[in-house]
């Protein structure tokens, strides 16, 4: 594990890069002024002041370049501030942002399977090669235009991409995509895969999709693994 950077200290961070990855989701690269250490799973806070309010949301970061360029993946929610903030800033705009922090949903563990709903998959981006080879993924969606890095995603063999609200999608004409919802029988498999004893269950996601995951998992009495878990909403 890498060391876990939890400065208490305010950067201002430049834009260099932005990507629309989906319909709601842009992927911004924010460069700071100094040099931080990032392990996957970790996230930033950002911060914007309107009027006399500060307004904080935190991120997980979906990749890290070099010493000090990192990004992250926004969904521009209805009626979010912040969001909505971040989706209209300009490469050269800066945002005030501190961290990377958070120590309890480290990613680096090899041989484990990774469940996200949404911007949930965020962090799992991060991983690292190597992990990320040696495990499986677990995704799911309402419609296909929502899905970030669709691309990349949908040719990974270690990867299923569950779709639960598209109209007229068939596994014959999308054959990296599953139109359905993820189910503990999808979640039994992957263990199985994975060789069961000694699996890491990583889940990202809404509240009710952590929730609901884990109340599966339980339910099924799967033994031998260690669950956690990273929500939102």
């Amino acid at each position: 594990m890498g060391q876990v950077n939890t400065s208490s200290s305010w950067q201002k961070a430049k834009v260099v890069n932005t990507v629309q990855i989906a319909s709601k989701i842009k992927e911004v690269a924010l460069e700071l002024p100094e040099k931080f250490t990032f392990t996957p799973g970790q996230y930033i806070k950002a911060k914007i002041h309107i009027g006399d309010q500060n307004i904080e949301r935190y991120y997980s970061v979906s990749a890290a370049i070099g010493d000090n360029i990192l990004k992250i993946a926004v969904e521009k929610i209805k009626g979010g501030i912040l969001s909505d903030f971040i989706h209209k800033l300009k490469i050269g705009e800066t945002i005030a942002v501190k961290g990377p922090a958070g120590k309890h949903f480290i990613l680096n563990r090899p041989n484990s399977l990774f469940i996200s709903g949404g911007i949930g998959i965020a962090p799992f981006m991060s991983i690292d090669e190597k992990v990320a080879e040696s495990s499986l993924f677990l995704a799911s969606f309402r419609l296909m235009k929502e899905i970030p890095w669709s691309e990349k995603l949908g040719c990974c063999d270690n990867v299923k991409l569950f779709v639960t609200r598209e109209k007229n999608l068939t596994t014959s004409n999308h054959g990296g995509f599953i139109p359905r919802r993820m189910n503990i029988a999808d979640i039994k498999d992957a263990v199985l895969k994975l060789g069961a004893a000694g699996v890491s269950i990583y889940i990202c996601g809404s509240t009710s999709f952590v929730e609901s995951i884990k109340t599966e998992i339980a339910d099924a009495e799967l033994t031998e693994l260690e669950v956690f878990t990273e929500m939102f909403g």
